[in-house]
């Protein structure tokens, strides 16, 4: 699985101290040959195709089950990334995100399976874009050097989609996509 950075930038944070520091991004996890070709505005075509896996499952980590109850984090890497992307957040909970990251670092990693059907649209007329399918994925590098690559199953709707040749996301519809732990 290729791992391509996803529009949004990275996160740092640093506990008081500075001995646990970690950096956050998302990623978008993307399989060979799993794409489709479509052509101008309004024009839709099925994405679908199977993606195997070996990432740390989010929901090991039982401080990610307390902050998502604490907080109302719906599921998923990309909801709990955007809870994480409020700096706030961030300050107010180093504590348990230095917890949580310390878990998932600790946490062996899973196989698993995307199984992508979903369908693409096309942005411009006369502009034929070759679509990908991707899984959200978010990246953890801590101060050890060590990265980790996590993902979850609980909310595949939201933490699949399909991007262009360069990356940007496309509009989806009819998005039945499955993630498997």
């Amino acid at each position: 699985m290729l791992l391509i950075p996803d529009t949004t930038a990275s996160l740092i944070a640093k506990s008081d101290a500075n001995v646990n520091s970690f950096q956050v991004s998302l990623k978008r996890g993307q399989g060979e040959g799993i794409s489709v070709t479509v052509s101008g505005a309004g024009a839709s075509a099925r994405l679908i195709g199977q993606l195997v896996f070996e990432l740390v499952n989010i929901e090991s980590s039982q401080t990610y089950k307390i902050l998502r109850e604490q907080h109302g984090i719906g599921a998923g890497v990309s909801d709990f990334w955007s809870w994480l992307s409020v700096s706030s957040h961030v300050s107010d909970n180093k504590e348990k995100l230095d917890e949580m990251f310390h878990e998932l670092s600790h946490s062996q990693k899973v196989k698993g399976t995307a199984k992508f059907d979903l369908t693409v649209t096309g942005l411009f007329p006369g502009v034929s874009v070759t679509a990908s399918a991707f899984i959200s994925v978010m990246q953890v590098k801590t101060s050890s050097g060590n990265t980790i690559n996590i993902i979850s199953s609980k909310n595949p709707k939201n933490d699949t989609g399909a991007q262009d040749q360069d990356g940007d996301k496309l509009p989806i519809s009819n998005n039945d996509s499955t993630i498997v732990i």
